[in-house]
């Protein structure tokens, strides 16, 4: 039978997650030792703080590889998933800036 922690682990493999081992121990330590302020002493309480935890963290500090290597990602027609992934926000506003700036551009050509 899997502890808590096990169960947790396995939990979030399934949806997708490839966290260190010791990195969802370290967080779940420290959830453990706030929950004894909150009285939440249940598995489901514990992994939903530990989700939340993970959705805030930079999972390059926390995650394990989980997209084939560049010399084998060009040779995939698919991933198999559920799989999680950090978008960096940096690219996404860089992204967004390159687009308005084009879509205004088009938009000051048509008046």
């Amino acid at each position: 039978m899997a502890t808590g922690t096990e169960e947790m682990e396995l939990r979030l493999q399934k949806e997708g997650w490839h966290v260190k081992n010791d990195a969802i121990s370290e967080i779940l330590e420290q959830l453990r030792e706030e929950s004894h302020h909150h009285h939440h002493h249940s598995v489901d309480p514990l992994y939903k703080a530990l989700f939340a935890e993970l959705l805030d963290t930079d999972l390059r500090s926390v995650g394990l590889p989980s997209l084939p290597d560049s010399s084998t990602i060009q040779r995939v027609s698919k991933l198999q998933g559920p799989l999680i992934l950090q978008v960096f926000i940096f690219l996404l506003s860089i992204f967004y800036l390159i687009y308005f700036a084009f879509a205004n551009n088009d938009i000051q050509k048509n008046n």
